[in-house]
């Protein structure tokens, strides 16, 4: 069986997702890293594309730019995962920028999709947090 996607309305979702990912300084809009913290938690390839895994309380985030080469490892992998338990949970993806094209796994109303980004932008503080609480104590 193969899996089902759904497609996401750009016009509904696009700014929910870049406010998530531009939130605290985390991430560009399109979904580069660019805070210390979570550049520390991201790793890139040599001909485009990075990864950013987040550990949170409930959940890990995984975030993907988007790889221009198409032998890269990232290239069709989605952009953006939400995983629990070890296991694949939410999978949303697109082309280039957040949800043009944008396609989710599971058949999620709107504030389904909110409360998930407001738990990703929730975990990316406390990250960011840490990391600064950390250069302060000097570890």
């Amino acid at each position: 069986m193969e899996d089902q996607t759904y497609l996401l309305d750009r016009d509904k979702y696009q700014s929910l997702f870049v406010n998530a990912l531009i939130e605290n300084g985390a991430f560009s809009e399109d979904g580069y890293p660019v805070h210390p913290a979570i550049l520390a938690n991201t790793s890139f390839i040599k001909n485009g594309g990075s990864e950013t895994i987040l550990k949170g309380k409930d959940a890990t985030y995984l975030i993907r730019t988007e790889a221009w080469d198409e032998d890269s490892p990232f290239a069709d992998r989605p952009k953006f995962e939400v995983w629990e338990d070890g296991e694949e949970v939410i999978v949303f993806d697109w082309y280039k920028y957040p949800i043009r094209n944008g396609t989710v796994n599971k058949n999620l109303s709107y504030l389904e999709i909110a409360t998930i980004l407001c738990d990703f932008m929730y975990e990316t503080k406390w990250a960011i947090l840490a990391w600064e609480n950390e250069k302060k104590v000097g570890k």
